[in-house]
């Protein structure tokens, strides 16, 4: 089975940094994103190409049961009209609330504020910030992350792409 790593973030010294930390710090990356949108609601627009295959590393993590099944979102993480991130969202639907699950196939609520309600927490996986030590490339911070359940059980498997757009000052 692979391990669950728990990385500590590194000392703070940039804008960038401290939105990590404050990633790795809070149960869910959305309520992270809407601190950074005071004006509007973060959303979810769903969309974009790309593999809806989980890796299959990540899909051990997942440790479904049969009859379960592996749910796909991609979204762009939205700001008004700024894209703060873009993610891959690898979910089991059967252990969620059947309310919620329909809410996350039809609307565009972010999952993190989708099951928020069930007491959820993230584990770091893996993250990699390219731009460090030179310049912030316009795609600063990659994330992988387990989402577990109030009762520990994993719910979902995140792939975050953080953009500089969310480091910038909303006035």
């Amino acid at each position: 089975m692979l391990a669950l790593m728990l990385l500590a973030p590194a000392p703070m010294t940039s804008d960038a940094d401290r939105f990590a930390a404050d990633l790795f710090a809070s149960p869910t990356a959305t309520a992270v994103l809407q601190a950074r949108c005071p004006e509007a609601q973060v959303r979810a627009v769903q969309g974009g190409s790309g593999s809806r295959r989980i890796p299959a590393e990540l899909r051990e993590l997942l440790q479904l049961r049969p009859g379960e099944t592996i749910r796909h979102r991609r979204v762009k993480l939205m700001c008004g009209e700024r894209v703060f991130s873009e993610a891959d969202n690898w979910y089991v639907p059967e252990r969620l609330p059947e309310a919620i699950a329909a809410r996350l196939e039809t609307s565009d609520i972010p999952f993190g504020r989708a099951v928020e309600p069930l007491g959820v927490s993230r584990g770091l996986i893996d993250s990699k910030m390219p731009g460090s030590g030179r310049k912030l490339p316009e795609r600063f911070l990659l994330v992988q992350a387990l989402v577990r359940l109030g009762n520990g059980q994993p719910a979902a498997v995140v792939v975050e792409r953080y953009r500089k757009a969310v480091l910038t000052p909303i006035r």
